[in-house]
């Protein structure tokens, strides 16, 4: 590497590493992270506050990101203080040099070191997430064949024709087409996990894109002169990013329809990014979408069956306008559960959670969601098994447990067989007097209610309702209780936030606002939006009528402050990074306690 190219930020061209390993008759030992442990050393969170940076930032981004099976990936930061370069070696570890991390936040503010770092790392988890090492690894396998006959010639020869190994003009493309994906990926990754591809997409990130670019296609490509030049991949490469960056606001949006209840607007957002970008939040929350409406349809036929349970979801369940009421027969249960409108929404949310779990090893979101969505089904077999899979990856989760016993009781219900005690065992451990989980509570009071012990039913039920103070569970639990709801008049508090633009048709002075924001326009089927961003306000347009609002907070008021002023929530979403609670018109997403930005819609 030249000393001109040692402060550039950069990712080290993985076709130049992955031939170097190819290369010897057996792996080679920088593939795994202990050679460049035992090289360089290991520099900690304790020596370098960029390192603790990093960390954070790589445990965010690799969130966001979609997953190898039986590739878990991590970061190391070493001692290699001159070159600034990073690379993802087989076994799953992101190395990073310490003049790597330094460049990041060279020249810049923390919060722009971040953002590119996050990209790099998005980088390099999309080259261990499309398994772009497999060429490699295949290629010496055919090599080492013991049985060396026309069929294993022709087999070399494919791959030989197809792979990004040697310096061929055909491994060059293969290459480029490689770190092209992995920058688009970087991107959707980094801005899934909250972090800003304005600045690596945009016009004033030209010395960064240019470093960048120049680095990681490497001196092979460009030797070739028939290859466009650097500065041309550099036009390029923001063309390609900019259009990502854009395209990232369709799963935003339809994320913010979600946690409106506006599923059936949702999907159609979730669905145009899964086209380019099949990540597992978005199939995720596509199964939600489609399990939402399930749940909705379902409480059509009869309003107390979507709440009979209380199955833990990452996005809890939606909340009717009204207290649960029906019928609660079985026979008409039973028609409900089979009317194909239900079964169709049903085998969606499925589909996609499958499709979900599918892409990460360690999602606990897909498994619980998948878990729930069996449970609905009536595959409870299934169920369990999803379940046992969500408390592998996260040891006593009470909400996997709730769902476990859950299936496990209607098992048994099914199948003549007496599993209740069973049930209430996986239960138990969370309703006992120091640990009261509400879902637990809820569980074990439904199942106390349907084999008729009633004062158990009431115990559980009193406990609950001072764990889940609001929502749709809180209002059939007090029901149960023969009791209404406590909740706060209208005449002592705020009824909402004031928008800073008013829902509806847009007004002459919205107009002049719109004017000093970024535009993104996009047509879906029949529906035109436009979706205006700014440092505080976002505002979508639907068929030119303002549709929804975000408006960022200052993020010193607290959850208990919020509610306080304006009651408590509809319903909760959970998620991993915080929750959002949901109100009739608006929405207010709560991070470390407290509230961080309002959405207001119909």
């Amino acid at each position: 590497m030249s000393k001109g190219s040692r402060w550039i930020f950069l990712t080290l061209f993985l076709t130049i590493f992955s031939t170097s390993l190819a290369n010897g008759a057996a792996s080679s030992p920088k593939e795994s992270a202990q050679w460049w442990v035992s090289r360089y050393g290991v520099i900690s969170s304790k020596e370098d506050s960029y390192v603790l940076r990093a960390d954070a930032v790589f445990k965010r981004v690799s969130a966001a990101a979609d997953k190898a099976a039986g590739r878990l990936p991590r970061l190391l930061v070493i001692r290699a203080d001159n070159d600034p370069w990073a690379v993802a070696i087989p076994d799953g570890t992101i190395i990073l040099s310490k003049g790597g991390l330094d460049a990041c936040y060279r020249g810049t503010t923390p919060e722009g070191g971040d953002d590119r770092l996050a990209f790099i790392v998005g980088h390099e988890l999309a080259h261990l997430a499309k398994d772009d090492f497999w060429h490699s690894r295949v290629a010496k396998a055919v090599r080492e064949f013991s049985g060396s006959g026309k069929n294993v010639e022709r087999l070399a020869t494919l791959i030989r024709n197809t792979s990004d190994r040697g310096a061929s003009k055909q491994a060059n493309d293969e290459a480029r087409v490689k770190e092209l994906q992995a920058d688009g990926y970087g991107i959707v990754y980094m801005a899934m996990a909250g972090y800003n591809p304005q600045s690596i997409a945009g016009k004033e990130s030209n010395s960064f894109i240019h470093d960048f670019s120049s680095q990681a296609t490497g001196q092979i490509a460009y030797d070739d002169p028939k290859h466009p030049a650097p500065s041309q991949r550099v036009e390029f490469l923001r063309v390609t990013l900019a259009e990502v960056a854009q395209e990232v606001e369709l799963f935003r949006i339809g994320s913010l329809y979600f946690q409106l209840g506006r599923y059936e607007e949702a999907i159609p957002f979730f669905e145009r990014f899964r086209e380019r970008f099949p990540s597992r939040e978005t199939f995720n929350n596509l199964g939600l979408s489609y399990y939402q409406l399930a749940l909705d349809h379902l409480a059509q036929c009869d309003s107390v069956l979507p709440y009979r349970y209380k199955l833990p979801v990452l996005f809890d369940n939606n909340t009717l306008a009204i207290v649960p009421r029906g019928s609660s027969d079985l026979g008409q249960a039973s028609a409900c559960y089979r009317d194909d409108t239900y079964q169709k929404y049903l085998d969606g949310a499925i589909l996609n959670l499958e499709q979900s779990k599918a892409r990460d090893p360690e999602y606990l979101p897909s498994r619980l969601n998948l878990a729930s969505a069996y449970v609905m089904k009536g595959n409870y077999t299934l169920a369990m098994a999803t379940a046992d899979e969500a408390l592998r990856l996260r040891t006593g989760d009470a909400d996997a447990a709730s769902i476990k016993a859950v299936a496990l009781y209607l098992f048994g219900r099914s199948s003549a067989l007496d599993s209740t005690d069973a049930a209430l065992e996986i239960l138990r451990p969370f309703a006992s007097s120091n640990v009261q989980h509400p879902s637990a509570l809820y569980n074990m009071a439904a199942i106390e209610h349907d084999r008729g012990r009633h004062v158990e039913m009431k115990t559980h039920l009193e406990s609950f309702i001072t764990q889940e103070k609001s929502g749709a569970y809180h209002a059939q639990a007090l029901k149960l209780l023969g009791r209404t709801s406590q909740e706060m008049p209208v005449s002592r508090r705020q009824l909402a936030p004031k928008s800073p633009v008013q829902l509806g048709e847009l007004r002459r002075e919205s107009i002049t606002m719109l004017a000093t924001m970024r535009l993104n326009e996009f047509v879906l089927g029949t529906v035109r939006v436009k979706f205006y961003s700014g440092s505080r306000i976002s505002l979508l347009l639907r068929d030119g009528l303002v549709d929804l609002i975000t408006m960022k907070q200052d993020g010193v008021k607290s959850q208990e402050l919020f509610q306080l002023q304006y009651g408590n929530p509809r319903r909760v979403i959970l998620t991993l990074g915080g929750k959002i609670l949901v109100y009739d018109n608006f929405t207010a997403l709560v991070e470390n306690n407290l509230i961080t930005s309002i959405t207001f819609g119909a």
